[in-house]
């Protein structure tokens, strides 16, 4: 009450009232003079244009106020979890206070000496050095070393077994082939290119390479089977089934056996080859033919220049050599070879190669499989020998082909005890025989496989393919051997 009767009260009320009046006065005049200078046209435009200021700040306004919401419902939402966390910790710092409580109380409750006698401490000795470290211990590292190394050493072994699926021994080609190892057979010396020089029988008959072939025969002979026709082939190509079959046939014809080779190899005739008569009319022109057998092969056999051994060419390469093999006519043909020859061998391709090998054999008595231990893979072998036997063909045995001398005795070990030391006595004096063999000794070692090359021989070019018969060589047998009445008619012995 004593500040409204204050005098400066109530002038400044009276100031400010008297102000106020005019302001109002002052506001309505302009507006007024606004208004009017507004004219009804632009009123609506101008007030429309204020609602839509005031509706964008208002959106603006609600939008940031969302943003400001979710941003707050966020940190509430971290909040809580740290909050949980922090409830758990503080729940876990309880219970491991009450743990160290209940520890501290149990610690100072013990009593040592309860149930026990006093104890008593007492120097016994005084302590030395030892003589040896405690550490390192030399012999057990030694003998960790060696136990180590033994061991890396069985596995390395072992490693090398499996990789290397090659056969070491003819007892391993035996026991896992389940099949003899009819003979092993050397390392030839280099020889004639072509021609009946290129034999080993034929050329060094008592040499020790020739005995190997003799000895296939005797054990052929005497393997209690009739073995007047055989088939010789092999489980890779260049494996020499074509030198073995060469110089088995010259040994059965030494031995006095009229003997016929066939080279049924339509694909890579090694043995026409062998005999320069590649490309010659033979084996293809039988048996595509109807005319009569007996009158083609006596125009199409030729010697071979070793005395009692005969061949029939392959002939030109035909395109379905095993349509050929499999017909009537291949059959016949073995059948009058027998009824005229004492011996009959035919040279097939390899088994993984074509499957020719597998219909020779089952026309034959038995195939003679030729393996070279340093060269194939046993898992080629054992495949090979499953295939024959799967057609149930007759396998006679294994020759061991191209294995190094006694003096070349290695990690395969075939040339063990198959060094001859002692020559034969054909009439030579053994000065003679030494000067011989070291001859052949200084000729360059070549492997039988050489001979089953497919290229053309140096200096020999192949005759000219043709249909009609090629005139006869002048060596060559114009007629053949009266025929035999009977296979069980006696033969010579081998």
């Amino acid at each position: 009450a004593f500040a409204d009767e204050h005098k400066g009260v109530k002038v400044l009320a009276v100031f400010t009232h008297g102000h106020t009046e005019r302001f109002l006065e002052q506001y309505q005049s302009k507006t007024s003079t606004r208004l009017n200078n507004i004219s009804g046209e632009q009123l609506p435009t101008l007030l429309l244009s204020m609602v839509q200021e005031k509706l964008a700040k208002a959106w603006a306004h609600e939008q940031e106020l969302g943003n400001r919401y979710a941003d707050a419902e966020n940190a509430a939402v971290q909040l809580n979890d740290q909050h949980a966390e922090l409830t758990l910790v503080g729940l876990d710092v309880q219970r491991l206070r009450k743990v160290h409580d209940s520890l501290l109380d149990r610690i100072s409750h013990l009593d040592l000496s309860k149930n026990h006698s006093t104890l008593r401490v007492a120097v016994v000795g005084e302590p030395q050095a030892g003589r040896s470290p405690v550490s390192p211990r030399r012999s057990m590292i030694g003998l960790l070393c060696l136990i180590s190394g033994l061991g890396t050493g069985l596995a390395f072994v072992y490693v090398l077994d499996v990789l290397d699926d090659r056969f070491r021994s003819p007892e391993e080609l035996r026991d896992q082939l389940g099949a003899p190892v009819l003979t092993v057979v050397r390392k030839l010396a280099a020889l004639a290119e072509s021609g009946a020089a290129a034999v080993q029988v034929h050329v060094a008959p008592t040499s020790v390479e020739s005995e190997a072939f003799r000895t296939l025969r005797t054990t052929l002979a005497f393997s209690g089977g009739e073995m007047q026709r055989l088939a010789i082939t092999s489980s890779e190509p260049s494996d020499g089934k074509t030198t073995v079959l060469a110089n088995l046939g010259a040994s059965f014809a030494q031995a006095g056996k009229k003997t016929l080779l066939i080279d049924a190899d339509m694909r890579r005739p090694g043995l026409s080859k062998l005999f320069s008569m590649r490309g010659w009319n033979g084996l293809s022109d039988v048996l595509r033919s109807d005319q009569e057998i007996a009158a083609m092969c006596a125009e199409r056999i030729r010697e071979t220049g070793v005395p009692g051994l005969s061949l029939l060419p392959c002939g030109p390469k035909p395109s379905d050599p095993a349509e050929l093999l499999s017909g009537p006519r291949m059959s016949d043909l073995i059948a009058w070879a027998e009824t005229h020859y004492d011996q009959v061998l035919v040279d097939c391709p390899p088994m993984l190669a074509a499957s020719d090998a597998a219909l020779v054999g089952r026309l034959t008595d038995g195939v003679v499989l030729v393996v070279q231990p340093e060269k194939n893979h046993r898992r080629l072998v054992l495949r090979a020998v499953e295939g024959l036997r799967a057609l149930q063909v007759t396998l006679v045995g294994i020759v061991a082909n191209n294995v190094g001398g006694a003096g070349e005795e290695g990690y395969y070990g075939y040339g063990a005890g198959y060094g001859y030391g002692y020559g034969y006595g054909y009439g030579e004096a053994d000065g003679e025989a030494d000067e011989n063999d070291a001859d052949r000794n200084a000729h360059d070692e070549r492997s039988a496989a050489d001979y089953d090359d497919d290229a053309d021989l140096p200096g020999q070019p192949s005759a000219p393919v043709s249909n009609e018969p090629s005139p006869p060589a002048a060596n060559s047998a114009t007629r053949p051997p009266a025929p035999r009445t009977s296979r069980s008619a006696p033969r010579r012995a081998a």
